[in-house]
């Protein structure tokens, strides 16, 4: 497993991603309505699949480039569902042996900008009391 992916599982509220709940298996929905498991995808397409879904959901600032901006996500893609996918995602892409120097570059600032935001996080729970 790849080391940088490795840090993933340290971010506070993902710890629960490498489990697959057999019960109700995730699978990403293309803009053409398909449906794809995760361990289906190549490792290109889930790598830009997951970026596109973390460019559309964070903050300008941690919008990774080049950034093309997607107008076609419908009433199906909720917060929740976009939040899962980049758990999900990352999870798989953390057992791929075949991530280029370039994904995994922009993998890790994905994870330092979770990590950033764990930060964050915690620093207003001890402000709150």
């Amino acid at each position: 497993m790849n080391s940088i992916v490795n840090q993933f599982i340290e971010v506070e509220g993902f710890e629960s991603v490498l489990e697959k709940d057999l019960t109700n298996p995730y699978q990403w929905r293309d803009s053409k309505g398909n449906f794809h498991y995760p361990d289906d995808m190549e490792t290109r397409h889930l790598f830009f699949t997951l970026r596109m879904i973390w460019n559309y959901t964070c903050p300008s600032h941690m919008q990774l480039h080049p950034f093309k901006k997607y107008n076609h996500f419908d009433d199906f893609y909720t917060p929740k569902y976009f939040m899962k996918s980049i758990e999900k995602l990352l999870s798989e892409l953390s057992k791929r042996e075949d991530l280029t120097p370039y994904f995994q570059k922009q993998i890790g600032k994905m994870l330092y900008h979770l990590g950033e935001l764990k930060k964050y996080n915690q620093k207003e729970l001890n402000n709150i009391g």
